[in-house]
């Protein structure tokens, strides 16, 4: 096992580029300078991280992947830089496993971890082209994977056990959630919504769509295996349920889309892309809703909240369902807010987001939010990647002390165990 070493104060980015989602490699200038963000409260860390549970992973600034308490403690590396540079580090469902990408000097290769047996029991699977978005079954029997392979983008199912890999095919773009029996739901190439059995022994299929899937097409499977997704309609994107092959409009959209589910499946929140001139978007009840605005649709009920807030790009439901937080971005900083439906929203301090964080999470949000979370299990703490005041690293939000952000550790990216 590997103790963390005492952090570094180094804020070099690793030389070698990390895949984005998309497949792209190209190097990326930051967003923004190295500059402080504003004169933000900055709170002590043990005072905020105290009591929280789970742990977070990180990668540290020089390519090394920890993972920690909340606090900082019992830190251990779970890949070295001498090892390559880690990216994507993605937490199984329960918390008890660990996938992420290696490049190495050696090539590249898909790394497995069980926490309790500790980094020395890493399983390392040689890969031909970087895995660069991961997606844990519910039962944490499989794993799901995109890269790039000569016909566009491939999807690669893991069986974890046997440690074999299974390539499922091509497509671009390329969107995955879960079903309950750890059947992936995939929505491929803008055309295609198909059900991809766990089993190597059952062929995927296809389910009939009315109409292309929409700009943004990352499903959404509810409890029951109902499925949500956009449809592309004339020059709406529809967020349509679709239960066997019966398919209900929720809403319809002029913009693109980007959604997020509570975790008890009865609130969806619609982030509607900002048009040069806002236009409307129409649901089937009464109300009217604004572009450029977060829409949360009550499913049971089909009530419409319209947030008020603007110039939102990513959202993200807590874990206990009580919250949603909202991206905002503003000129060259960016702050979390954080709702409950009906009230007013408490902001998080101003940041400059990492280079990792603005390249390769923000833009695919709406699929990540299927994947990883940056909320504690509780939902009363928050992590994110930035610099505040001048110091860039991974910072810590507990939201019912008021005391502002505390830092954990040098890094550019950082999720929470569930």
């Amino acid at each position: 096992m590997r103790v963390e070493p005492t952090p570094s104060t180094t804020t070099t980015p690793p030389t070698s580029d990390s895949p984005t989602p998309d497949g792209s490699t190209e190097s990326v200038p930051p967003t923004a300078p190295a500059e402080p963000a504003d004169s933000s409260q900055v709170a002590e860390l043990a005072d905020v991280a105290a009591g929280l549970p789970g742990s977070i992973v990180r990668r540290s600034t020089d390519g090394s992947l920890v993972v920690s308490a909340p606090d900082g403690s019992d830190g251990v590396t779970w890949s070295a830089r001498e090892d390559g540079v880690a990216s994507q580090p993605t937490w199984s469902a329960d918390g008890s496993q660990l996938a992420w990408t290696v490049l190495g000097p050696n090539g590249v290769a898909l790394a497995l971890a069980q926490i309790d047996a500790g980094p020395d029991a890493t399983i390392v699977i040689p890969v031909s082209t970087p895995i660069f978005y991961y997606s844990w079954s519910p039962s944490g029997d499989w794993l799901a994977g995109l890269r790039n392979s000569a016909s566009g983008l491939e999807l690669t199912m893991v069986d974890v056990e046997s440690q074999s890999l299974r390539v499922v095919g091509p497509g671009q773009p390329f969107f995955t959630d879960w079903n309950s029996d750890d059947a992936l739901v995939a929505a491929i190439g803008g055309t295609i919504l198909a059900d991809v059995p766990a089993s190597e022994t059952e062929s995927p299929s296809q389910r009939a769509l009315q109409s292309p899937l929409g700009v943004f097409q990352a499903p959404i499977v509810l409890g029951n295996d109902d499925v949500i997704v956009t449809l592309r309609r004339g020059d709406q994107n529809d967020v349509v349920r679709l239960r066997g092959s019966e398919a209900t409009t929720i809403a319809s959209a002029e913009g693109p889309v980007a959604m997020s589910i509570d975790p008890l499946g009865e609130r969806l929140a619609v982030l509607v892309a900002p048009d040069d001139e806002p236009e409307l978007i129409s649901f089937q009840t009464t109300p009217l809703l604004e572009s450029g605005r977060v829409s949360i649709i009550d499913l049971r009920t089909g009530d419409v909240e319209i947030r008020p807030e603007t110039n939102t790009v990513a959202i993200n439901w807590s874990p206990t369902g009580d919250k949603l937080a909202m991206l905002e971005a503003t000129n060259l900083t960016m702050s979390w807010l954080f709702a409950e439906p009906g009230a007013v929203a408490e902001r998080s301090a101003q940041f400059i987001p990492s280079r990792e964080f603005i390249t390769a999470y923000v833009p695919f949000a709406d699929q990540y939010d299927r994947s990883s979370t940056w909320w504690s299990p509780d939902g009363e703490a928050f992590v994110f990647a930035g610099s505040i005041n001048g110091q860039e690293g991974i910072w810590i939000d507990r939201l019912t002390d008021g005391l502002g952000p505390a830092f954990l550790a040098p890094g550019d990216i950082a999720f929470w165990s569930n």
